[in-house]
């Protein structure tokens, strides 16, 4: 069937491939149940989206939804009913890869190139109520009788790839009231081996300092060579202060 005949006759039904149970059949040769590839044929410029895409997807919610469900524009689901071995497993996975001789990441500082990006965009006539209101939300749904002993369990990872470029920040957080919030947990911070320092700071005079805190009352005799401003409790201010090598 040709793409303008399936768009005709498929415009306004729904559509399905497969069906639970008894899906389409993959195999080493065609290990794909959807393959598109999609290639620019001119030089584009940001129309009324604003962007251009392999794969687009827009749910509209037209009719106000007041019934608890979960509503989700593109669902990703793995479905593992036997063994698996090594390789990557994922419900959906995101890869930005760039190659060839002579091809340049340009733009502004506010290009973003990335494997995975997400937003949350609301007008001012918007108004949010109750729950949470996030970029992104990991959930643990494992049934606490699993044993996961003989693994590494954690909400987010940060790695590489073997032998490649070390991530210049791991995370990176900006333009946030709390950059970090660590709720109920068992231990709030675990260090490992770091070969440079556990914290950095920027010595701004008033937060943290690197020159002695007057402000402060020394140690046996012994004059602080600075400190790092803390808030206790709702908004207790208290000092720490940090000395100099022993000489």
């Amino acid at each position: 069937m040709g793409i303008d005949k399936f768009y005709r006759k498929a415009v306004f039904k729904q559509m399905g491939m497969g069906s639970q149970g008894s899906g389409i059949a993959v195999t080493t040769a065609y290990p794909f149940g959807l393959d598109l590839h999609v290639k620019p044929v001119s030089l584009l410029i940001a129309g009324d989206t604003g962007l251009s895409c392999g794969l687009r997807m827009r749910y509209e919610i037209g009719l106000d939804q007041t019934n608890q469900i979960s509503i989700i524009a593109v669902e990703g689901r793995l479905r593992v009913k036997k063994d698996l071995a090594d390789g990557v497993h994922a419900g959906i996975e995101g890869y930005f890869e760039a190659s060839e001789t002579g091809t340049v990441l340009s733009g502004t500082s506010t290009t973003q190139n990335c494997g995975g990006h997400f937003a949350v965009e609301l007008s001012a006539a918007v108004s949010v109520t109750a729950g949470w209101l996030t970029g992104i939300t990991v959930d643990s749904s494992v049934n606490s009788a699993v044993s996961l002993a003989s693994c590494e369990f954690a909400g987010v990872r940060v790695k590489k790839t073997g032998s490649a470029k070390d991530w210049e920040y791991g995370v990176h957080v900006e333009n946030s009231e709390i950059g970090i919030h660590i709720g109920a947990c068992t231990t709030a911070i675990n260090f490992g081996t770091p070969t440079g320092s556990v914290f950095k700071f920027i010595d701004d005079g008033t937060i943290v300092s690197v020159t002695n805190g007057s402000i402060l009352n020394d140690i046996h005799g012994t004059a602080n060579a600075g400190f790092i401003k803390v808030i206790v409790g709702a908004s207790t201010v208290r000092y720490i202060a940090i000395y100099a090598a022993k000489t």
